[in-house]
């Protein structure tokens, strides 16, 4: 059976594409995971002893760094096969833990800087640009269909990661879902901790809202909505949005062209309905989309290093003995 393959065509894989062991015996996933955890962990004692919200908060990142080490030790440890649902959680928690450690990040920012870059970002809007398309896109088309396509785009990124990806993992393809989850933590926690050490708050809480009827639309109301429950303040630069849902679209191209065909609309959409619907400004998606090209073709590619090498076949002696009897 074929081995999946490396970017660069050659296959460096001691699994097979279809072997759910790489999900376990990989370290990539959990090591970023747990390094993320880790590093933020460490932030809350910047300026010594930390509050009792924060103390919380330190303790449930080890009890998090701990779990992972547990499980992935407890399914090392147990026959390929087996606790089928284990293995799917270890598979798939790093994607269940993004809500909560998003919205941390206005906690951590808090931390290390009390201003906001909103300025400096506003300044290269206007020099990229000469002028704000955060504002301009939608008053230059101000038509409600065009505002609910691009803001059903925007939306549609909750769903974009679970397409790719249930698509690799229920159809067998184990490394390749491994590859594109590591490639997808590795954006996810750049964009996190920019956000921490440069925090920008973004068009959505700096400008008024959109106009008219523009603003009654059935998918802007649901992006409002979930906006209203799980934004983090300070986390527009760059938009992880349009990182995300564009290495998601660029990930489908590398491993399974249907799907692809399927999310590029939908990430086109999103990436501009970001700044049409004042969420982020028009910098904030460019650099969303610098950072999905970079990890796009990164990622993998130090996937690919961090796994284990197959072992090389002993190289014959170059004068065997002689077996002959005398």
């Amino acid at each position: 059976m074929a081995g999946y393959r490396a970017p660069d065509g050659r296959s460096r894989s001691p699994w097979p594409a279809d072997d759910p062991s790489v999900l376990t015996h990989h370290p990539g996933v959990d090591g970023l995971v747990v390094a993320y955890l880790a590093f933020t962990s460490g932030l809350y004692w910047r300026n010594g002893w930390p509050s009792r919200s924060h103390l919380l908060l330190f303790g449930l990142h080890w009890v998090g760094i701990f779990a992972i080490a547990a499980l992935r030790r407890f399914l090392l440890r147990r026959p390929p096969g087996t606790w089928a649902g284990l293995r799917f959680l270890h598979a798939w928690y790093p994607a269940m833990i993004l809500p909560l450690v998003y919205r941390e990040l206005a906690v951590l920012n808090r931390i290390v800087t009390d201003r906001y870059y909103d300025a400096w970002v506003l300044q290269w809007e206007a020099r990229l640009f000469g002028g704000f398309p955060v504002l301009t896109f939608s008053q230059r088309i101000p038509h409600p269909w065009v505002s609910e396509i691009l803001h059903f785009g925007y939306v549609s990124y909750y769903t974009m990661i679970p397409a790719l990806g249930l698509t690799l993992y229920l159809s067998r393809r184990y490394r390749a879902f491994h590859a594109y989850m590591f490639t997808l933590m590795a954006t996810f926690f750049f964009c996190y901790l920019w956000f921490i050490f440069f925090p920008v708050e973004g068009p959505h809480y700096a400008y008024p809202t959109l106009e008219g009827s523009l603003q009654d639309g059935w998918f802007r109301r649901w992006a409002l909505a979930v906006l209203a429950r799980g934004a983090a303040r300070g986390a527009a630069f760059p938009s992880s949005h349009v990182a995300a849902a564009v290495v998601t679209v660029l990930g489908a191209y590398r491993w399974d062209r249907r799907v692809f065909w399927v999310l590029l609309p939908l990430g086109t959409a999103l990436t501009l309905g970001t700044v049409y619907g004042r969420f982020h400004y028009a910098v904030d998606a460019l650099a969303g989309l610098v950072v999905a090209g970079l990890f796009a073709v990164v990622g993998p590619l130090l996937y690919e290093r961090l796994g284990p090498r197959p072992l090389e076949a002993p190289k014959p002696l170059s004068n065997p003995p002689s077996t002959a009897r005398t």
